[in-house]
């Protein structure tokens, strides 16, 4: 099966460069994905991205996310073009969801990228127009210059209660693409190439990948390289900071949670807010209703007998910053 949205044709030709949707990860910028997971797609060790559950709904969702904004802002929209390749980066790709564009027929002119996306997390998203995340920056951007336009609209419908669609306008930023591109380039001629595997980066797929290439251990201790002393160091300094970083955040949740006290939240003079609140149910006690259907003198109905032994939902603490993360970038 392909990736939601693209031919059989557009995920050959993603195969032979950079993707829009890879850049950040090439970079080191995105929250989701790491070099190593795209240089085993490009190099045949993985399968094609064929994308989540949530992107196959985003992508069902996308027709009518580009009409909405369309409508809303008095633009005309192009049909889907396709994946694109640079006239002279033949390894740097792009896939806009949308031109939008101006004129008909042989007159029609691109104006600028529309990209679409859909989500049911604001935490990431800060308001608009400097809040853009990081990695949708950079896609947006690397289609810009692959499609040598200007500017970009990226259209975003929150999937949440507000059901809120939110417009942020980049603008072309040369220094920005020349980083990306510079990053893209060492990428694709160090690694891809000569199938040379990048550096570790973290991610799940890099675990994974080492497990699947070192699936046994052989019974040696070798002699330790250049380097893995410093290693160690930042792992066991790590580990540290991991346990320091863990008690305090259930320290901070503690006393979060005293402030809140029976109330359901509370929200901060700059918009962000913590709640703590109960989950609509805790289950079922269904140990308890074996007992009392065991039990000859109990006769009640099922419904009754479940909501007498329904657990109440316990309490969870969530924290929304928008307007922290719009100030950190994010």
């Amino acid at each position: 099966m392909s990736a939601p949205g693209l031919t059989p044709e557009d995920v050959t030709l993603r195969a032979s460069g950079i993707g829009a949707s890879e850049i950040a990860a090439v970079a080191g910028i995105s929250p989701y994905s790491g070099p190593l997971e795209v240089w085993l797609r490009k190099v045949g060790l993985a399968p094609p991205d064929e994308g989540s559950d949530a992107a196959e709904v985003g992508t069902f969702i996308e027709d009518g996310v580009a009409r909405l904004h369309a409508r809303r802002a008095g633009v005309r929209l192009s049909a889907k073009p396709g994946t694109m390749r640079h006239p002279l980066r033949d390894w740097q790709l792009a896939t806009p969801d949308r031109f939008i564009v101006s004129g008909s027929g042989r007159g029609q002119k691109r104006e600028r990228i529309l990209e679409i996306k859909t989500t049911a997390d604001m935490s990431r998203w800060g308001e608009a127009p400097e809040g853009l995340p990081l990695d949708v920056a950079a896609q947006v951007q690397w289609q810009m210059d692959v499609a040598d336009l200007p500017a970009a609209d990226v259209a975003v419908l929150f999937l949440s209660r507000s059901r809120e669609l939110r417009v942020y306008h980049v603008e072309r930023d040369a220094e920005v693409i020349g980083l990306l591109v510079a990053a893209g380039e060492r990428f694709w001629r160090d690694h891809v190439l000569t199938k040379t595997p990048p550096p570790p980066d973290g991610s799940p797929a890099c675990a994974e990948w080492l497990r699947s290439r070192y699936p046994r251990n052989d019974g040696q201790i070798i002699p330790a390289p250049d380097g893995a002393a410093e290693i160690l160091r930042r792992y066991e300094t790590a580990a540290a900071a991991e346990k320091d970083a863990a008690r305090s955040k259930e320290l901070a949740a503690q006393t979060l949670k005293l402030m809140i006290g029976a109330a359901d939240g509370v929200r901060m003079p700059d918009g962000a807010l913590a709640t703590w609140k109960a989950a609509e149910s805790g289950g079922t006690d269904w140990k308890g209703i074996a007992g009392r259907l065991l039990d000859p003198l109990g006769e009640c109905e099922q419904a009754e007998l479940l909501a007498q032994f329904a657990r109440p939902g316990s309490r969870r603490l969530h924290i929304s910053m928008p307007r922290l993360l719009a100030r950190k970038g994010a």
